[in-house]
């Protein structure tokens, strides 16, 4: 067994630049990570079509909470020796409904939360620059409104992402991700190998 091998549960709100901080990390270190997409990885679980998010959202909480149990353990017990980034969100606002997208199961089979934030005015401004049908606001609102709405919905998955830490005792990554990529990068394969010293030493105290 590879003891360099972590599996990273990475969430943060829309646009907050998860998908720069993947590219790049593939780009610079192919051999020690692979990103495993979790809405993409969902769909395929529940019999879903690729880019079915409309299938998605209609699908039971408990049924999705299920399936993503599943998908975590099938991550942790795989061949694959390269540490997993898990790409997703500590929850998903539809529509200014926020529905949390972590529950208790898999927990045990992640060895680190890992969360990315940014400015508000860095995230709207990609949000309103973006093409993508997030669906993220309540239909209706002002750009003021929304922007509020917003601010909310990142304060609470803060939130949330910091309970599930001390309550099952797991390492919190919080980066800033309003710089250069690289940089992002370079933080977190610094945390990376911190975690990684720390499970050997562990293993040999």
């Amino acid at each position: 067994m590879n003891k360099d091998k972590k599996i990273y549960y990475l969430g943060g709100v829309n646009a907050v630049g998860k998908s720069a901080f993947e590219r790049e990390l593939a780009l610079a270190h192919p051999d020690r990570f692979q990103v495993v997409h979790g809405a993409g990885k969902l769909m395929e679980y529940l019999g879903l079509q690729p880019g079915d998010y409309a299938g998605l959202r209609g699908i039971a909480r408990g049924r999705k909470a299920e399936a993503f149990s599943d998908l975590v353990f099938d991550l942790a017990n795989n061949r694959d020796e390269r540490s997993t980034i898990l790409s997703t969100h500590f929850a998903i606002m539809n529509q200014g409904n926020i529905e949390w997208n972590t529950k208790e199961p898999w927990l045990s089979n992640v060895d680190a939360l890992v969360l990315f934030r940014a400015s508000m005015e860095v995230l709207f401004s990609r949000i309103a620059a973006d093409d993508r049908d997030r669906n993220l606001f309540t239909p209706g609102l002002s750009e003021n409104e929304q922007k509020a709405q917003l601010r909310m919905f990142a304060w609470r998955e803060v939130q949330r992402a910091r309970s599930l830490a001390r309550q099952h005792n797991l390492p919190l990554l919080v980066f800033d991700n309003t710089g250069p990529i690289e940089r992002l990068v370079d933080n977190f394969i610094r945390e990376h190998s911190r975690l990684v010293s720390e499970t050997k030493n562990n293993m040999y105290s």
